[in-house]
């Protein structure tokens, strides 16, 4: 017979690798780019599109920031006022931890 605690990780195992299959079949490179880059400081949009090799372009930010922003694995560092020029965008808790997920297969 198994023990329960066994049989537990290895389902916890299990909805690991789902939920880690579903992040990167959802998310495209760049986005998983982006996540990285603020891993270990916050950025400006400018850097972020420029590591990206795409240009500063309200259509980019659309498409690749805007995104992990909506679902909160993103935020400003300036809350309060969104269009300060000294703007940046860092990780979130929610955004360490779906890296951290990402990272680990």
């Amino acid at each position: 017979m198994i023990p329960i605690n066994e049989v537990s990780d290895q389902e916890n195992d299990q909805v690991s690798d789902q939920v880690i299959q579903i992040i990167k079949n959802e998310l495209n490179e760049k986005a998983i780019e982006v996540l990285q880059m603020l891993k270990n400081k916050p950025h400006p949009r400018k850097e972020i599109l420029k590591a990206l090799d795409l240009s500063n372009h309200t259509d980019n930010k659309v498409r690749y920031i805007d995104p992990l922003k909506n679902i909160g694995w993103i935020v400003y560092t300036i809350p309060e006022n969104p269009t300060d020029r000294n703007q940046k965008y860092k990780l979130s808790t929610s955004g360490i931890e779906v890296l951290k997920l990402i990272n680990l297969k």
